[in-house]
């Protein structure tokens, strides 16, 4: 059994990744990296992107990790068909090509043109709030999302 975990690219240090050494994890994923091809980040070009994902590579290795796994969130300009599309669809290819650069083997993506649903979340154990989604309430309460609209065929498009 292999165990993975993720860490914000603000939260990848020595510190973290050697508390994730002492508790068993093999893996790591980075969530979000600094990339402008998801929803944030600074970093655009290819070298940019793969210099990046190899130092953090060898921080992970340095300490009996693999970095396995970047993730990210389809930027609105893909997911809607805006016509900033193309370009962002480039900068996609730039991250899977660095990813190939610095030997990630793997991409996790969430395809959500408008988010997640959610319902207020429920309370547990000791005061914890879980995620929650009801359908009926939901179906109540569903707001409209005016700046995520997109028609079935622009989305197929």
């Amino acid at each position: 059994m292999y165990i993975q975990d993720q860490l914000n690219h603000a939260h990848v240090n020595d510190e973290n990744l050697a508390f994730y050494k002492a508790i068993g994890v093999d893996y790591l994923t980075v969530n979000p990296p600094p990339f402008a091809a998801g929803i944030s980040g600074d970093l655009t070009g290819r070298e940019q992107m793969a210099q990046y994902l190899i130092q953090v590579r060898d921080q992970a290795a340095s300490h009996g990790l693999k970095l396995m796994n970047i993730a990210l969130t389809g930027p609105d300009e893909i997911t809607l068909a805006r016509p900033e599309r193309d370009a962002k669809i480039g900068q996609w290819v730039d991250v899977l090509r660095a990813m190939a650069d610095a030997d990630v083997p793997t991409l996790g993506y969430n395809f959500k043109p408008i988010g997640n649903f959610r319902t207020p979340s429920a309370t547990g154990r000791g005061g914890a709030k879980y995620s929650t989604f009801d359908y009926d309430l939901w179906q109540k309460t569903k707001g409209e999302w005016p700046d995520k609209q997109i028609d079935e065929p622009s989305i197929w498009a």
